[in-house]
């Protein structure tokens, strides 16, 4: 998944990978799609990033959560990621992968917000520091 406009938490937390981050934000862009089809699409991006030679993690997607962000539509899937198969000491034993789709302006037809959080390692994200940064969204 690429993501622009990109911010980390907890950059070079382990000292084997000077890019690993306990946490990424950021946001992209798609051409067309109604909100939720989007969402759902995008939270499977899970299905690859956490997955290693034909080991899978488990996975288990929040149902959509319906909201509006300054008066747009907007909603929000979660994936909670456990058993990733590690590849290197870095990799953690759980994450979190948040998605909400909006209403997009000018360049695209629906906007993307992302985070992703591991779990299970010192230091990581807390669920409400995730809620806090999805309720502070607005338009720009």
């Amino acid at each position: 998944m690429m993501i622009g406009s990109a911010s980390a938490f907890g950059k070079e937390y382990c000292e084997a990978d000077d890019t690993s981050m306990l946490a990424a934000v950021g946001i992209t862009g798609r051409p067309a799609g109604d909100l939720l089809t989007v969402a759902a699409h995008e939270v499977r991006a899970v299905e690859w990033m956490y997955s290693d030679d034909g080991r899978l993690p488990t996975i288990n997607y929040s149902d959509p959560v319906h909201f509006e962000i300054a008066g747009n539509p907007a909603v929000r899937i979660t994936a909670l990621v456990s058993d990733i198969p590690p590849t290197d000491e870095c990799d953690p034993p759980a994450a979190r992968l948040d998605v909400v789709a909006t209403t997009g302006l000018a360049t695209a037809e629906v906007a993307v917000f992302v985070v992703r959080a591991d779990r299970g390692v010192a230091g990581q994200l807390d669920d409400s520091s995730i809620d806090d940064l999805v309720a502070s969204l607005r338009r720009s």
